[in-house]
């Protein structure tokens, strides 16, 4: 079995469930009073119930501080704002608009990218991280951070696995820990120090576009999946002497959104919130997670990101996380501009803190640095407050080894798209595939038995579309930019029936319509049919839908084939 200890671990979750649910009380009063206009809040001290514990390194570094680099050290910025054409794509530093984010600021972390050779990556983060630790007046080094989802996928050339519902579909931890340990080994060389993964959401409403990004519905599997890919990730020995930091994300609830859409609010009983949303984030912090990134909508109408019942009672207080929360994208204006809880962005940076948040995505400005500078001034933070996410923030960095090994290398590059990395890709792959139906014994389809085979639909010759979203780019690229080696549907039929004729064709035509016709009439010719349908890749809110029915294109090319009364095999 592949999850032989895992019964116990949700066993005893659920025997501590009782207290927990006492000590979550607190969430059914989901409404709290309006900010205050007058009178100034009482300064917060802490937004951890217990004394944090510094290394020596970090201890010294809080005391020579000053305000400014500690609110520094807890903003993160995208690359589009220190790259040449202002774009994420483009991996050419601009050091002219880097140095004031480092020097002025003390900015403590910059962010994502797309695919882009190994060799590049090196080159843009060792100009980076010598800026800012040349123009850092202590000389502390920056954090990066980036989304690989599925392998180290914003890297040319590396491992691309399965999305994580493939991945939970196998029960199998060792695949998570599997992809962890080529995302760390292909990627922590060029100076990726901080992943963003595994997603511990739960796969409960289908109609969610980050649905394929859990590892399904289960808890138990979700919890032991992530344990895996967190405790790889952060654990393996082969990248010595650095170390990277896993993140879980979206802490909590974020995947049950009551309209199926991203980023919006979920109604989620506390009793749920404990058995259901908890498990995934718990095994994560038991098996050492150093961050998390919080869910970027709403539970029972109060935004996450200015929960402190959720991001310090829940978090900190009763899971014992001490890493460090992150943002999710520019999450601290969306409480202004979307859900409209805060009449501006200083009060929404102040609820934020006070929640218990510790490093902004702002991304693209410095607002957050002189919003948090004027709540210390005006004493509704305190500089204990502030000492705690930005001590935080330098201890991941210390635990990492950064100070120490702050370069890149280039002399593995060679781990990038190892054969033995791909190997466990495919291996992933073809043990999560799922056999919903099969009348009549259709399948296997014997190489023997078949002389002609029809290969049809949008992602029969579509390496986008097996690919997914967060593939090389945050949508996914453009068919041309995937790699000449990358078999499709059919290119890999083809090689599996050598002996066999096996065609494709277009299912729609110049004008857009399906090809009911001629594919009925291809159909005919064949011994047998392979359907491949199924979505675009997307990411995030760009995939929201109403209507979980295939497109009627693609439903009027399944009658068509299936009118020739051909064996018919549907990929979705």
């Amino acid at each position: 079995m592949p999850l032989p200890y895992a019964a116990s671990r949700l066993r005893k979750l659920r025997r501590a469930a009782p207290a927990v649910l006492s000590a979550l009380a607190l969430l059914a009063a989901c409404q709290r009073p309006a900010a205050p206009t007058t009178a100034a809040p009482t300064p917060l001290t802490s937004s951890d119930p217990a004394a944090p514990q510094w290394s020596p390194r970090v201890a010294k570094l809080l005391r020579e501080m000053t305000l400014e680099e500690k609110i520094g050290q807890m903003t993160q910025i995208t690359n589009a704002a220190i790259n040449h054409t202002g774009e994420q794509k483009d991996i050419t530093l601009d050091s002219a608009k880097l140095v004031p984010f480092v020097r002025d600021y003390g900015v403590g972390s910059f962010l994502n990218g797309e695919a882009v050779p190994p060799a590049q990556w090196i080159r843009y983060l060792t100009a980076l991280q010598r800026i800012a630790m040349r123009e850092s007046r202590l000389h502390i080094p920056i954090i990066y951070g980036i989304d690989h989802m599925h392998g180290a996928s914003y890297v040319s050339g590396a491992a691309i696995f399965p999305h994580n519902i493939n991945l939970g579909a196998t029960f199998n931890p060792e695949f998570a820990r599997q992809e962890a340990r080529a995302t760390v080994m292909e990627s922590a060389d060029l100076g990726h120090r901080w992943v963003f993964a595994p997603v511990l959401d739960l796969g409960l409403n289908v109609y969610w576009p980050r649905f394929y990004e859990t590892y399904g519905e289960d808890p138990l599997v979700a919890a032991e999946l992530g344990a895996a890919y967190v405790t790889e990730l952060q654990n393996n020995q082969d990248i010595l002497p650095y170390k990277v930091a896993a993140c879980a994300k979206h802490f909590l609830g974020y995947s049950d959104p009551r309209n199926g859409w991203d980023r919006t609010n979920a109604l989620i009983p506390d009793q749920r919130l404990q058995e259901f949303f908890r498990p995934s984030f718990q095994a994560a912090i038991d098996a050492g997670i150093k961050s998390v990134m919080v869910n970027s909508g709403e539970i029972n109408g109060e935004p996450v990101h200015s929960s402190r019942r959720i991001l310090t009672d829940l978090l900190r207080t009763q899971m014992g996380f001490k890493g460090v929360a992150v943002t999710d994208w520019q999450d601290i204006l969306r409480l202004v501009t979307v859900q409209k809880t805060e009449p501006n962005e200083k009060e929404a940076t102040f609820r934020c803190l006070d929640a218990g948040i510790d490093m902004a995505m702002t991304p693209y400005n410095t607002n957050f640095c002189r919003l948090v500078k004027e709540l210390v001034q005006e004493g509704r933070l305190s500089k204990e407050r502030i000492d705690l996410s930005a001590g935080r923030v330098l201890q991941m960095k210390e635990e990492l080894g950064l100070f120490d090994n702050p370069l890149p290398r280039a002399d593995r590059l060679g781990r990038v798209g190892a054969p033995e990395h791909q190997q466990h890709a495919l291996e992933a792959a073809r043990e999560s595939i799922v056999l919903l139906k099969n009348e009549k014994n259709t399948l296997p389809l014997a190489p023997a038995s078949v002389r002609r085979l029809l290969v049809v639909g949008p992602s029969a010759g579509s390496k986008a579309n097996l690919a997914g979203g967060w593939t090389l780019a945050w949508q996914g690229r453009a068919e041309a930019q995937y790699p000449a080696d990358v078999p499709t549907v059919y290119t890999a039929l083809k090689r599996e029936y050598p002996n066999a004729q096996v065609e494709t064709m277009p299912y729609l035509d110049a004008t857009g319509q399906p090809q009911t016709a001629g594919i009925t009439a291809a159909a005919r010719r064949a011994d047998a049919v392979i359907l491949a349908l199924g979505e675009r890749p997307y990411a995030e809110g760009l995939g929201n839908i109403d209507d979980l029915t295939l497109p009627a294109d693609q439903q009027a090319l399944v009658r068509a084939a299936q009118a020739a009364g051909k064996p018919t095999v549907l990929l979705v």
